[in-house]
């Protein structure tokens, strides 16, 4: 692709911004650092009461815009910056992620390819916000293109930091809705899809930052209400997703039951669990997972933490070719976790292979997303990851 400004179509990267003075600032640089240079940022702040003002305006460059607004929720912060791009394609970017600088220019390259596209996604990292490390990144096998409208509906695959869109397609779906009872950016994806096909470029080029925190089962229900209302409303829409709706719902529930155990209530899981075996009462995994609650105590959600931060720092060790370390770190998540803990147990075997084959797995799984990292911190949050 030509990369000089006057032969390239304008990209407007549009970023909301709710207290996040102290992140987007890396943000905005990081999309000023692609090799791409035609785009404008439009900065949306949401109503803070931070230095996000400040943080924006220490940038001194024309092709940022500030834009404030009174606190009206991410989405209509998005959309506020929809009507403000002047760009044929846009792109969303929230203000604690981050791009690598190749993103939008091997993304477009695919729009180039085929008119019918209207969204191009890519495969993105999870990275610790207190340390900066990578902890993990959305595999390639959870992604789809081409007509992709049932497997969107199933799961949103597409990740937050990554989609670019053409502008065209708005016209068509709308824009982001904002009330209550949307589930953030699944909707609209999953309209695009029923319109346009779907592409992605099979690298890592985004980062989604995990923040130290806690859920409760108060997050849980309303992740749960979302996820249903969602399922309800896209059947209700396109007639054609009415059959899967059953498999979802029920598929939504045996994830609901997951977070619950996670949280500490295992009553709740049990029982969301059931509900997904009654739905769809042939489904193996579903029992599997119902024994393993029964015959075990639910683990507190600190003991959860500890047990995927331990597993996370054996990965990061195994792909360096620390390998004691990386043993000494699968066998405490093991010990925290020692019935469904396979990824662990399957570390400790890859620990005393010779080294060619560990290579040969982490360029085929990891993309060497791991590579030089040292490890996380001890206080990591999952949450929903």
């Amino acid at each position: 692709m030509d990369n000089s400004t006057s032969n390239q179509v304008l990209v407007s990267v549009i970023i909301p911004c709710y207290n996040y003075g102290r992140f987007v600032g890396e943000a905005i640089q990081s999309v000023l650092g692609q090799t791409y240079r035609s785009l404008e940022v439009i900065v949306v702040d949401d109503g803070s009461t931070d230095n996000t003002r400040e943080a924006v305006y220490s940038f001194n460059d024309t092709r940022i815009k500030y834009i404030y607004q009174q606190n009206a929720g991410v989405n209509a912060g998005r959309n506020t910056g929809i009507k403000e791009a002047k760009g044929e394609f846009i792109a969303f970017l929230d203000a604690d992620d981050l791009w690598y600088p190749e993103k939008l220019e091997k993304q477009l390259l695919l729009f180039e390819k085929d008119p019918e596209i209207g969204l191009v996604y890519c495969l993105f990292a999870y990275f610790d916000s207190e340390s900066g490390n990578i902890i993990g990144f959305h595999k390639e096998y959870k992604c789809f293109r081409g007509n992709v409208l049932e497997k969107l509906y199933g799961k949103n695959f597409i990740g937050s930091p990554t989609p670019v869109i053409r502008r065209e397609v708005f016209e068509k779906t709308g824009l982001f809705e904002t009330d209550d009872q949307s589930v953030d950016d699944w909707t609209l994806w999953t309209k695009i899809a029923f319109h346009y096909k779907i592409d992605y470029v099979p690298e890592v080029l985004a980062k989604y930052r995990i923040h130290i925190g806690a859920i409760s089962y108060r997050t849980v229900d309303k992740f749960r209400k979302w996820r249903l209302n969602y399922l309800e409303r896209m059947a209700a829409q396109f007639p054609e997703l009415m059959p899967l709706k059953r498999r979802f719902q029920s598929e939504a529930n045996y994830v609901v039951s997951i977070h619950y155990a996670r949280v500490g209530e295992k009553k709740r899981a049990v029982g969301y669990l059931i509900d997904a075996i009654k739905a769809r009462p042939f489904i193996v995994r579903y029992y599997v997972r119902l024994g393993l609650m029964l015959a075990m105590p639910i683990m507190a959600q600190e003991k959860f933490n500890q047990c995927k931060v331990k597993q996370t720092n054996g990965l990061i060790s195994l792909f360096n070719l620390r390998r004691r370390e990386a043993i000494k770190n699968f066998v405490g998540s093991l010990m925290l976790n020692p019935i469904d803990n396979l990824k662990s147990l399957l570390g400790i075997i890859l620990s005393v292979m010779p080294g060619f084959i560990i290579r040969i797995v982490d360029r085929k799984f990891n993309k060497g997303i791991y590579k030089g990292q040292q490890g996380i911190s001890e206080n990591a949050y999952w949450g929903q990851y």
